[in-house]
């Protein structure tokens, strides 16, 4: 057990460059070049993480940078572009929320609620998806491109709840 708590803090102690790195997405070059404006641009209020930098300087896609987002905090990742929700998961599971927060109900089993949103440490969202559902959430993670692509899909016109 001790080894496994170890070996997680390791990956979580890592940098998502570096990461980006071990997973063969960019080399060294490319990650400096991202850290230089990442510190250029973030002396005012907006920060811009390196992920976003790279993302812009196009040497990786969203998937990519998710890839090592979930790799170093361990987050289950779920591509939601050929998945198959279940229509009665959405239909109980309020737009306005699924809009505000980009997040997708998944399954629901019982008490337990399972959703896919791009940002797992927004306790914000997680708090007001639970007190909405009466439920215990349990977080996957997907790209915003794909969140909001499926939002876009299933809260249309018919579901508007």
């Amino acid at each position: 057990m001790l080894r496994i708590q170890n070996e997680s803090r390791r990956i979580k102690d890592k940098r998502l460059g570096q990461i980006l790195i071990e997973l063969g997405y960019i080399d060294q070059q490319q990650l400096e070049e991202a850290l230089s404006i990442q510190r250029k641009n973030n002396k005012g209020r907006n920060k811009t993480f390196s992920g976003e930098i790279m993302i812009k300087l196009g040497y990786v896609n969203e998937k990519a940078v998710f890839h090592a987002f979930v790799s170093q905090y361990r987050f289950p990742f779920l591509p939601l572009d050929n998945y198959q929700l279940d229509s009665r998961v959405i239909d109980s599971f309020p737009a306005a929320i699924a809009r505000e927060h980009m997040v997708m109900p998944i399954d629901k089993y019982g008490n337990v609620l399972t959703i896919a949103i791009s940002n797992p440490f927004d306790t914000k969202a997680l708090k007001q998806i639970e007190k909405a559902t009466n439920c215990n959430v349990q977080v996957f993670v997907s790209s915003p491109t794909d969140l909001r692509l499926a939002v876009d899909r299933y809260y249309s016109n018919g579901n508007k709840n």
